[in-house]
């Protein structure tokens, strides 16, 4: 049972009833939790005295308080406060503060976002590939492809994305509900769906991309008829192949068929209303700049995030290009250019078909695993969380300038590897701060 408590007057949970608790243990329920919000050992003193008259074993667990305040203390750390779901007023907490009785007899288990914090990540590296505070920038098996120090652009702050769903009420399980995102069911987890309007989007990827160690399984669901042009390549029967020995083909590849589609493939920075704002969410706008010869490489910049092999899995990868916005047919024509761009450059590799390697199915479900989340099998977690491995511009060459831009804030990663259209972003200021023409510095 959940939220089984006596009532306390600055419970976080009050109301059930004594009848509730003993007629579950008493029904052969194998485990009866009361949660409640208990400060004083009087509060459930009464639990305790009815485990012992029915036989039954009873455990007080204390969350510990990581905010080591003085237990006088009438205001309640932030870290409190932030963590807290229920909107109980800053005083009662601190009510309950002040009025806190220790018992020895209790088990003390950190709170769960703590004990995050207290697990170092040992290469140094969080899910973005982005380096995390005090900590040195470890490769974490990408050898030179992983981008060495630099720091966040945003405060590492546990518990930040889903705090943000719940105050948004962003989580639902309705299909004919609008959907911006789709919540992958695991073994502990069912699946949702989640609806973040463009207008709120920059915030839920800020929120996102500070709070780097919380497991979730997020997908992107693209936007319609148009969509930011994106690769999944999967090289699952070549454990062997590395991502460092095939970036720069795929750059090069897919920087030729970008060139060659200028004229037939639709891109963000046409006039077309239904280009720059393809279902009324938000703008579509992706690139500044005043010279066409500007924007058609602007339009053609490229991201490339992905996980290396396991071992056991080979290595994987997604090529996002965020100034490019296509159709279903545009898509599938574009990944068929791309399969026959790397059979002609691309030396053979052990086990690879380029038209295995480079999925088709994408442009069918059209959905695409956020940068940062875990992948989940039939309902299986797998892990594979992909993180940034390269940067490139319009002309396919290494942008590092992009790439210390995506290094230092994660949440513009998070922006240019959105598949959906109507995601916003500012990179035009942000990547080449004071620069007036980029292609000629």
């Amino acid at each position: 049972g959940e939220g089984w408590g006596r009532g306390e007057e600055d419970s976080a949970d009050s109301g059930g009833s004594e009848g509730e608790y003993t007629g579950g243990g008493g029904g052969g329920c194998p485990t009866v939790v009361v949660d409640n919000t208990n400060v004083t050992r009087g509060e459930y003193e009464w639990y305790l005295k009815e485990c012992k008259r029915h036989n039954w074993r009873g455990v007080v667990v204390e969350v510990c308080d990581d905010a080591k305040l003085p237990r006088e203390s009438s205001s309640p750390a932030p870290s409190l406060r932030a963590r807290s779901v229920h909107n109980v007023p800053a005083a009662a907490m601190g009510r309950m503060r002040a009025r806190w009785e220790d018992d020895p007899s209790a088990v003390k288990v950190l709170n769960f976002q703590e004990g995050r914090k207290r697990r170092s990540r040992k290469d140094g590296v969080n899910d973005y590939g982005t380096t995390t505070p005090g900590e040195g920038g470890g490769r974490a098996g990408f050898q030179n492809l992983t981008l060495m120090g630099g720091r966040p652009g945003v405060e590492i702050d546990d518990g930040a994305l889903e705090r943000w769903l719940s105050t948004n009420h962003s989580v639902h399980y309705s299909k004919s509900r609008d959907r911006t995102h789709l919540g992958m069911a695991t073994d502990s987890t069912s699946a949702f769906f989640l609806h973040v309007p463009a207008k709120r989007r920059a915030a839920f990827l800020a929120a996102a991309a500070s709070d780097p160690s919380s497991p979730h399984w997020l997908c992107e669901v693209a936007t319609a008829p148009r969509f930011r042009m994106f690769f999944d390549v999967d090289f699952e029967g070549s454990s062997d192949v590395t991502l460092q020995s095939v970036v720069g083909y795929l750059a090069q590849a897919l920087s030729a068929v970008l060139r060659s589609a200028r004229n037939s493939s639709s891109s963000s920075g046409g006039g077309d209303e239904d280009n720059n704002n393809n279902n009324g969410d938000g703008p579509g706008r992706l690139f500044s700049g005043d010279e066409e010869r500007d924007m058609e490489i602007w339009e053609r910049r490229m991201v490339i995030v992905g996980c290396p092999s396991d071992g056991h899995r080979g290595a994987g990868a997604h090529l996002h290009c965020p100034g490019v916005l296509v159709t279903q047919d545009e898509a599938r024509a574009m990944r068929e250019a791309l399969v026959e761009e790397l059979r002609g450059s691309c030396p053979p590799l052990p086990g690879v078909d380029w038209s295995v390697a480079v999925d088709c199915s994408v442009y069918t479900h059209l959905t695409c695993r956020m940068v940062g989340a875990r992948k989940a099998t039939k309902s299986r977690d797998v892990g594979r969380v992909y993180r940034m491995i390269a940067a490139f511009d319009g002309i396919g060459v290494r942008d590092e300038r992009a790439e210390y831009l995506y290094r230092t804030n994660p949440g513009a990663l998070l922006a240019d590897s959105s598949i959906r259209a109507d995601t916003p972003t500012d990179l035009g200021v942000q990547r080449y701060p004071g620069v007036a023409n980029p292609t000629e510095t």
